[in-house]
């Protein structure tokens, strides 16, 4: 275990350095798509020489890193060697706004910064660059004499209550606020990671394709170091399935988003086989989403030919070894989750909040309950306010946010406030049920967990992504983007033109969906009307964050227009009578 043999995260890499030296450490493709191991004492080796070339620049115990970059063994290998020299480590995606990116890089009094695309320096203002060195090019500066013997250990200049990152919130309430973690808060949250899923050997392999400017990424990437699983770093999020399926890894970490075109991908792949399997394999699905995991005995015995001949081959397609994969983040639908664990690839959810290192909760492989996220960790001590909202108290709970000390939101006994409401049932599995800041109150005085709308109605594979709003008015609304592998199963002919093509068809064909998930659920929390959007929402337009979160307030104040219009329909019209690309919708008055 970690805590015998380490104090600060660097000490985690010298250790098994130590107990495993010539086991795969790091893994990357090369240009020839072949996967380059590097050993763990190789591996060691390039961290040292990486922490002296920082001390040959001149960089100091409390200086901090900006990396700007797509997830890669250089950006782990720069990760250390800041971190080893008691340097702070400061993580932003690329692919994030250039607003926040200026932010971070003002208000982190970030000195350094390093970066694995030339053109991110176009997008760092003038006035902020001042502040800053020269960019460092991930690279070329961690290829920089890395075939020198350096001791890793010779360069270790921190202790275990020195700051070690700070994390940026994804902003998708307001300003991105800085939380930041000591060595110590990392390494507990680690710990608990490890006694999650003592399943991990040091001979598995995993794979490292979340964004690494967030804590969860990096926290799995120091687990795995101190277990000895390979690290397989995927810097393309769109060739994760196709890695998986040649690394043959144990376990896949991802947020809901990727499993549900996982699962949607896997499906199609159902619908191509011939009609007896094919109906054979849907009914064996439908039974097992129905039954659950909780059931699998009975289960099991009736899908022994079906898992034979499909899933087996779905298995497969990631590699065929996994033992379970985890999904945060956000929720994950519930057909989703049953869908895995009926084909024998468990998905466990689990729950976790910026401002605590240690995951909140989490389902593990030998209990887990699946709609729940499982059971708090341990090191968390967690209540619930009046109102259904989750408290939090200890170890790895930040103590503020950088430059504000934000005491607003803890309670006078020091439990902080989530902002996420939830229960706990008799045998302890908390369930979330929304973010209070989320929380809908209809005109009528309703009150709508959107969260739990939008997940009931993403069940139907027509629906790729549902966005619902309504408050302050009598009944809800959506902005929905469709599946486009459905469309083409609707009209063959129709490309990316489909749309056009099927506008009357589509529209009936969605309020038919809609009134069919909707008499589910109470009247209040049916979708009275909807627009269709072109284009998926995405990273780049600002409707999610990198984590693949809706930023719900700024796709409400995007579409205001748009939604104002759905409010104002007459009673009979369920959709407005045209499809809008996302771009027009700031011009929606001259489009009706």
């Amino acid at each position: 275990m970690r805590s015998e043999l380490a104090s600060t995260i660097p000490e985690v890499l010298i250790a098994r350095a130590e107990q495993t030296p010539l086991a795969a450490g790091f893994s990357t493709r090369g240009d020839g798509k072949a996967w380059v191991d590097s050993c763990w004492q190789d591996v060691g080796a390039k961290v040292a020489a990486m922490a002296n070339r920082l001390k040959e620049l001149g960089f100091r115990h409390g200086d901090r890193m900006l990396i700007i970059g797509r997830p890669s063994a250089d950006w782990e290998t720069l990760n250390l060697a800041v971190l080893a020299l008691g340097g702070v480590v400061i993580g932003l995606e690329p692919h994030a706004p250039d607003d926040y990116l200026q932010f971070v890089a003002e208000q982190s009094d970030c000195t350094w910064w390093a970066i694995d695309d030339e053109i991110l320096t176009t997008r760092i203002p003038k006035l902020t660059k001042r502040r800053l060195a020269a960019p460092l090019k991930l690279h070329e500066v961690c290829n920089h004499n890395c075939d020198s013997q350096f001791s890793l250990a010779d360069f270790l200049n921190v202790n275990a209550e020195d700051l070690a990152t700070i994390i940026y919130t994804s902003g998708t309430t307001g300003t991105p606020k800085g939380i930041a973690y000591t060595h110590r808060q990392l390494l507990v949250a680690c710990d608990a990671i490890l006694n999650a899923f003592p399943q991990l050997q040091d001979d598995d392999k995993t794979l490292c394709w979340l964004p690494m400017a967030h804590l969860f990424q990096r926290m799995m990437n120091v687990a795995a170091i101190a277990r000895g699983v390979t690290i397989h770093f995927v810097a393309d999020p769109r060739s994760v399935a196709d890695c998986a399926k040649q690394v043959k890894p144990a376990v896949i970490v991802g947020v809901p988003r990727f499993f549900e075109k996982l699962h949607a991908g896997m499906m199609a792949q159902i619908d191509q086989l011939p009609i007896g399997i094919r109906t054979i394999a849907r009914g064996a699905i439908e039974r097992a989403t129905a039954a659950g995991p909780q059931d699998s005995g009975e289960a099991a015995s009736s899908q022994r030919l079906v898992d034979r001949i499909v899933y087996k081959r779905l298995r497969d397609a990631l590699g065929g070894r996994i033992r379970f994969m985890v999904t945060g983040s956000a929720p994950a639908p519930l057909h989703v989750l049953t869908f895995f664990h009926g084909i024998g690839l468990p998905l466990l959810e689990a729950y976790g909040v910026s401002e605590n290192s240690i995951p909140m909760a989490v389902n593990r492989v030998d209990e887990f309950r699946v709609g729940s996220v499982g059971k708090p960790m341990p090191g968390n001590e967690i209540k619930f306010a009046a109102d259904g909202e989750i408290l939090v108290r200890g170890p790895g709970v930040f103590g503020g946010y950088e430059k504000d000390a934000a005491r607003h939101r803890f309670t006078d006994d020091g439990f902080y406030h989530t902002g996420d409401i939830g229960e706990v049932d008799d045998d302890g599995y908390l369930y979330l049920t929304g973010r209070k800041s989320h929380l809908i109150k209809t005109s009528t005085g309703r009150k709508v967990i959107p969260a739990k709308v939008e997940s009931h109605h993403s069940t139907d594979d027509l629906i790729d992504s549902i966005v619902v709003f309504g408050n302050n008015h009598p009944f809800l609304v959506a902005l929905l983007v469709l599946n486009q592998a459905r469309l083409k199963v609707m009209d063959p002919t129709t490309e990316n033109q489909g749309y056009e093509v099927l506008d009357k068809k589509l529209r009936e064909e969605v309020a038919s969906v809609l009134d069919r998930l909707g008499a589910d659920l109470p009247p209040h929390e049916r979708i009275r009307r909807f627009a269709i959007l072109k284009q998926p929402l995405s990273i780049e337009n600002g409707e999610l964050t990198p984590t693949l979160k809706i930023r719900r307030k700024f796709i409400e104040e995007k579409y205001a227009k748009l939604l104002e219009q759905l409010y104002r329909e007459p009673e009979g019209n369920r959709v407005l009578p045209i499809v809008l690309d996302q771009n027009l919708a700031s011009e929606l008055g001259a489009t009706t």
